[in-house]
């Protein structure tokens, strides 16, 4: 998942590693059978924080890219929870749109 390889290309990667994180057992599968190392996910992490901040910018507000951003975030986050502690800079942001456009 990768900017570079355009907008259409990052969000099929962005719901087919939702879909895949679903999978019970994903991460045991990734880790152990595959044996893919856990930086495997560093760009994916980059990418979907930038998607996330960028689908917020004033006057250009996305609302199907912030929502898609978030429901994979929750994914990933479920599959591989140690990792939550990188998005530790987009819980402003959220708290802040929970508050402003929510009832």
């Amino acid at each position: 998942m990768n900017k570079d390889f355009g907008e259409d290309l990052q969000m099929n990667a962005l719901r087919t590693l939702h879909a895949i994180c679903r999978v019970p057992g994903f991460k045991q599968i990734f880790e152990e059978e595959h044996k893919f190392p856990a930086a495997t996910f560093d760009t994916y992490v980059k990418e979907i924080i930038h998607m996330f901040t960028e689908s917020l910018k004033p006057g250009s507000e996305n609302w199907q890219t912030f929502i898609n951003a978030n429901g994979s975030i929750v994914a990933f986050c479920s599959a591989f929870p140690e990792r939550a502690c990188e998005f530790e800079s987009i819980v402003k942001p959220l708290i802040s749109v929970v508050k402003e456009k929510t009832e």
